[in-house]
């Protein structure tokens, strides 16, 4: 994965105001998002918060998630408790954040990644690539040279919010999981500038989805990610929200 006040088992609800929003590249990447997210909160105990979860457009098939109303979401969040309060609250607040969130998917280690993507992650780059003949080998950026070599999946800080690129099949876990781990666990706290807790941040995300998810038993410490390192409490519910 990206290299790149505890609130306890009662977390305190906070909505960001006056949000933009998480964005994908394009509209089949903000389905991508959408389905992953329906996966993360499949259960029927989360019916009615995966209805806050729209998408732009008259068909609701647009690149832009909606903006969840604040009273409709405080009603809805009411209704969880523990786990499933605190990760249904990040998503909200992802979504109703300030900042842009915006993510690209691609399908092999091949692929070309967005101008988004390039822009995004130039400068995030190790020195040795040789971006004008990667340019002219390939046409492009390819989806390995920026994150093969870190998991698969990558989001970095951008002068509006954050960038995500996930390669499909290239991360060690699912999908849905490597989305939340990298939407959640890195774009939400880049975004709150938490810079400097972020292999602690995305670690216990990725073990908080799981266990919403039902899979209280595939948790990681921290040594199969980013720096290589134990985390302290890996299961503890994150602080950010």
């Amino acid at each position: 994965m990206s290299p790149y006040t505890g609130m306890g088992n009662n977390p305190i609800i906070y909505i960001d105001p006056d949000g933009r929003e998480i964005i994908g590249v394009t509209k089949d990447d903000a389905k991508k998002v959408h389905d992953d997210f329906n996966l993360i909160f499949a259960d029927s105990k989360f019916s009615d918060f995966r209805t806050l979860i729209t998408r732009s457009g008259k068909k609701g098939d647009g690149k832009k998630f909606n903006k969840i109303d604040n009273d409709v979401l405080t009603k809805v969040l009411g209704n969880l408790s523990g786990d499933d309060l605190a990760l249904a609250t990040i998503v909200a607040n992802t979504i109703n954040s300030e900042d842009v969130h915006s993510i690209e998917y691609t399908s092999s280690d091949k692929d070309l990644i967005s101008s988004t993507g390039v822009d995004s992650f130039l400068d995030n780059l190790p020195g040795y690539i040789n971006i004008g003949k990667e340019k002219e080998l390939y046409g492009g950026i390819r989806s390995f040279t920026v994150v093969g070599s870190i998991g698969g999946g990558g989001t970095v800080k951008t002068k509006k919010g954050t960038h995500t690129i996930i390669q499909t099949g290239g991360t060690a876990t699912s999908r849905e999981v490597t989305t939340g781990h990298e939407l959640l666990g890195h774009g939400r706290t880049l975004g709150l500038g938490r810079t400097s807790t972020q292999h602690i941040d995305a670690v216990r995300t990725e073990n908080l989805i799981h266990r919403v998810m039902g899979n209280p038993n595939s948790q990681i410490n921290g040594t199969q990610h980013g720096p290589l390192t134990p985390v302290i409490d890996p299961k503890e519910i994150p602080e950010f929200r």
